[in-house]
């Protein structure tokens, strides 16, 4: 979609945030953190302190311009595990990886292909949907910072989250081995697909999955519209419900995106579920959504839908694609960029998705969907669940990668016979760059005085 020029604005800048002196051992404590980068005993040793982070995360957000007491609580969440930190800034991550990491993110001695990567490929970002036949399947679920860049950043990015995921539930050698374990299944499906001749769904479909992931399909596949719009609505699926998660949307912001609406309704292409003209029952702000996108703007559109049941639309703004501008600056995100990388990866599976340009900020639409659930790591009590986890994945993964014609066969001829060469440097890389965080969202909680 073009751009929509009558659209809400941006909220104004914010002063400085002063929270309240809540640790009395703020400066002893930054104090030892910085001295243990300085330290032999770390894997590798890392690349860089713990306050450059800090530094340029703090820039990063003051950047985005939030109110005071919504930049707090996005400090909060950043801070609440290195596991959020990570989610969070992935940012800082591509900084890093085109910085001071760039040597040690070389997982082999040659360059490997530019190609469309998700760019937030972390285990969070998967989820279960609904497929273009109808059907529920899981996969990667976010391609908000889909762009250019190199495969390594996708598989690094998801081996690092599931090591952080695993603090505190994995050994290290048991994370080493899902890590393994992981990259194995990402070559050998791309190996796969190298022969195929059809761009494969971005996902497992749920002949083909197990574990964890086969009972989250099962069970999501059952889910009802009623169901969803049961904890969204009221009075009769008519109006959305308002509480500390939907608040109202004052005029003429709600005049701004009906604006858009109109433009949605006159350019989208079939949209089944739909009834069209567009019939608009509602509009909310979506509060406390996201992980790198927390604090910005984002809606809830209630629509009428074919049949008895409404549907509700998800309006969502985007930042600038983090694999190619580590920048805070709204300014800089390009809707049609990030939603073209998202059809590379195979990640336009829904009629209603759509990009707009609002007031020069990047949104995004889709519906939300009845199917939309994920799983919870923190409460697997097996290393089978972390593996079957781990592994389908890295197929959803590879299998974005080669929606892409030519990727797979592009990658595969780029590791060669080096298997064993990539997948000892990825645990490496994840293990460095877990420890980084873990130090990056320590000294960050204790500079911004967090409790």
């Amino acid at each position: 979609m073009g751009s929509v020029e009558a659209v809400p604005t941006r909220p104004g800048v914010a002063p400085p945030v002063v929270l309240p002196q809540q640790l009395a051992r703020d400066q002893q404590e930054l104090a030892l953190s910085l001295a243990r980068c300085a330290g032999t005993n770390l894997p590798g040793g890392l690349a860089r302190s713990p306050q450059e982070g800090v530094d340029f995360v703090n820039q990063f957000n003051s950047e985005l311009e939030l109110p005071q007491d919504v930049l707090l609580r996005r400090n909060q969440l950043t801070v609440s595990s290195p596991s959020r930190f990570f989610r969070v800034n992935p940012a800082l991550f591509y900084k890093d990886v085109m910085g001071c990491y760039f040597e040690m993110s070389n997982l082999l001695d040659r360059k490997a292909p530019e190609i469309i990567i998700g760019g937030d490929c972390h285990l969070g970002n998967l989820g279960t949907m609904r497929a273009p036949d109808g059907t529920c399947f899981w996969g990667i679920n976010d391609f908000d910072m889909a762009g250019r860049g190199s495969p390594e950043d996708d598989l690094e990015r998801m081996a690092t989250s599931l090591m952080l995921m695993g603090l505190g539930r994995l050994k290290p050698a048991e994370a080493d081995q899902l890590v393994a374990g992981m990259a194995g299944a990402y070559l050998q499906e791309l190996s796969r697909l190298a022969h195929s001749d059809s761009a494969p769904l971005c996902g497992i479909r749920a002949n083909e999955a197990r574990g964890e992931v086969a009972e989250l399909i099962a069970r999501q596949a059952q889910a009802r519209q009623e169901d969803l719009l049961e904890k969204f609505t009221h009075h009769h699926h008519q109006k959305l419900k308002r509480n500390e998660e939907l608040r109202d949307v004052e005029e003429p912001e709600a005049s701004h995106l009906r604006a858009f609406l109109q433009h949605y309704d006159q350019d989208q292409g079939p949209t089944p579920d739909l009834k069209r003209p567009l019939e608009v029952l509602d509009i909310a702000r979506k509060m406390e959504s996201g992980g790198s996108t927390y604090g910005l703007n984002r809606y809830f559109i209630l629509v009428s839908g074919h049949g008895q049941h409404p549907r509700i639309l998800e309006l969502k703004q985007e930042l600038p694609t983090a694999p190619e501008q580590s920048t805070g600056d709204l300014e800089q995100a390009n809707a049609e960029h990030i939603f073209t990388g998202m059809a590379a990866l195979g990640g336009i599976f829904d009629p209603t998705m759509a990009y707009c340009t609002i007031d020069g900020d990047a949104y995004y639409m889709r519906e939300r969907q009845r199917e939309k659930g994920s799983l919870e790591p923190d409460k697997f009590a097996s290393l089978q669940q972390w593996r079957d986890l781990s592994e389908q994945a890295a197929v959803a993964l590879a299998r974005a990668h080669a929606h892409q014609s030519g990727v797979a066969h592009a990658i595969c001829d780029w590791v060669g016979g080096d298997q064993d060469l990539l997948i000892s440097r990825l645990q490496h890389f994840a293990r460095v760059y877990t420890e980084q965080t873990v130090q990056d969202c320590a000294a960050y909680r204790i500079a911004n005085k967090l409790a």
